[in-house]
């Protein structure tokens, strides 16, 4: 009786230990499973917080389109400004 209980108990151990029993493979999997999906989360946070490589193109893009619009705007104001003179000299004349 004890050499079956020994027996049984060491086959036990033995698939336990080469992993081959259901449950452990399903935990196995499990787990690796919440690891690689902890893992995507960790690597989709830091992706999604990662910022500073965004700040130096947005705001290089933020000045120049000020200084478009503002050498437009100088431009139109002193185009108007000219024509309005053009106009007055005309009428006066």
């Amino acid at each position: 009786m004890k050499l079956d209980i020994d027996m049984k108990a060491s086959n036990f151990n033995r698939h336990l230990e080469r992993r081959t029993c259901s449950i452990m493979l399903k935990k196995l999997i499990d787990e690796t499973n919440v690891e690689q999906t902890d893992q995507n989360n960790i690597d989709n946070n830091i992706l999604s917080n990662d910022s500073t490589a965004l700040v130096p193109s947005s705001l290089a893009l933020t000045q120049s389109s000020k200084t478009l619009s503002r050498k437009r705007g100088v431009s139109n104001a002193t185009h108007v400004n000219n024509r309005s003179i053009k106009r007055r000299r005309t009428k006066n004349s």
